[in-house]
């Protein structure tokens, strides 16, 4: 059976080996979602391995049809980890892109905000309203962009 070794952004300088269910095709550089202590986490496919996979969990789904990171960005972060003294997960998913959710706020916030607006911000302070927080702030006064 398949055996996947997964990189996590985690402080582990070892990647974790999960069985690989029949159907799902899977590629070194493709971000996949397993449990690491009982929760849902996204990781990096690293490599792929014939191996007995009895004992060990199973990837749950992956996130994009395509491996996200070449062979070449792989080995590059495996490098930058090692010479940075850093986990591997931890640098590899600084070469990631961002998820689809922060993509869809970055095209949304272009479509809404016209060219040149000031960005809203914290630190631009309440000019009237609630104080509490930034996120209690009136949007309409404060954040037009927003």
């Amino acid at each position: 059976m398949l055996v996947a070794d997964l990189l996590f952004d985690l402080p582990l300088r070892h990647p974790l080996s999960y069985a690989v269910p029949e159907g799902l095709a899977l590629a070194p550089g493709q971000r996949v979602t397993a449990p690491v202590q009982g929760r849902a986490r996204v990781g990096l496919v690293l490599a792929l391995r014939d191996a007995d996979a009895s004992g060990l969990a199973a990837v749950a789904s992956a996130l994009e049809p395509a491996p996200v990171l070449s062979p070449v960005m792989l080995e590059l972060g495996r490098w930058a980890a090692a010479e940075s003294l850093s986990a591997p997960g931890s640098t590899l998913a600084a070469l990631l892109p961002p998820p689809r959710a922060a993509r869809r706020w970055r095209a949304w916030r272009r479509r809404r905000c016209p060219p040149g607006a000031a960005p809203c911000h914290p630190s631009s302070g309440p000019t009237s309203g609630e104080t509490r927080g930034w996120r209690s702030w009136p949007r309409a006064r404060t954040a037009p962009c927003w």
